[in-house]
């Protein structure tokens, strides 16, 4: 019965959070590093979420992008659009 719970979160963290926020091996060692903050040196969960989100957006910038991306689709200079 625990297992098929499991199988249930893990399935429901997957499709909207994970496919829709890890696209390059940058964003996979974020969430690494932010799972090690949390788990091993035991970090406040509001601090590990304010350094993940400046350092993803840091890195949005690195890579050049000029939108930002959201679950429902993507803000651009020509607004909202679905993809």
């Amino acid at each position: 019965m625990n297992a098929g719970v499991v199988g249930l979160l893990l399935a429901a963290l997957y499709q909207p959070v994970w496919t829709s926020a890890v696209h390059a091996p940058l964003d996979f060692g974020l969430a690494v590093v932010a799972l090690v903050a949390l788990m091993s040196w035991r970090l406040p969960p509001w601090l590990v979420v304010a350094v993940a989100g400046g350092a993803g957006w840091l890195a949005g910038l690195r890579d050049g992008a000029d939108a930002i991306s959201c679950i429902g689709g993507t803000i651009g200079v020509s607004g909202l659009s679905r993809t």
